[in-house]
């Protein structure tokens, strides 16, 4: 199991550590933890992807083993997978603020193999619209952003995302 504080590899190519903790946001009113929301989420969006016919695999499906990112990309590597969303949800100082964010990853080996930077955004925007419309006049803040600080997009050797799926705070 994970422990907070450890460091990862950024990723292939890069120098420098990210943080392995994830999943630490709670919510503002309910207390529930950003981990346990986001494997609901996964369910549900596990279970409609299936009902659509795609082959899904998940990192995990209990909220007792918590993986650290380079793990969570094996899984997925191994799996030969297409593509990989993490989700998560923001946290803000600014209890106000609603929306997503969908980051990819820009400078990794693995990343540049992949795609380049336009065929990132143009995928990102695509996820990006589709949180926005399902929540028309629900949202003051949408991200779509090409960044290597999250370990876990630079080691995904498919297109990867993080998307945060609303604001916990």
């Amino acid at each position: 199991n994970v422990k907070g504080g450890e460091k990862e590899p950024l990723g292939p190519g890069m120098s420098g550590y990210g943080s392995v903790a994830g999943g630490m946001a709670e919510g503002k009113v309910t207390h529930r933890r950003e981990s346990i929301v986001m494997l609901e989420c996964a369910f549900i969006m596990r279970d409609e992807f299936l009902r659509q016919g795609a082959t899904v695999v998940m990192t995990r499906e209990t909220e007792n083993r918590r993986f650290s990112n380079l793990e969570r990309d094996a899984v997925a590597n191994e799996a030969g997978a297409h593509v990989m969303l993490r989700l998560h949800g923001d946290l803000n100082k600014n209890t106000q603020n609603r929306g997503h964010g969908v980051y990819y990853p820009v400078n990794s080996d693995y990343a540049r193999a992949v795609a380049d930077t336009d065929t990132y955004r143009a995928y990102g925007q695509l996820i990006l619209d589709a949180l926005n419309a399902r929540n028309v006049g629900r949202t003051n803040k949408s991200t779509l952003e090409g960044t290597d600080r999250f370990v876990g997009n630079n080691w995904a050797m498919m297109p990867c995302f993080l998307v945060e799926l609303g604001f916990m705070s």
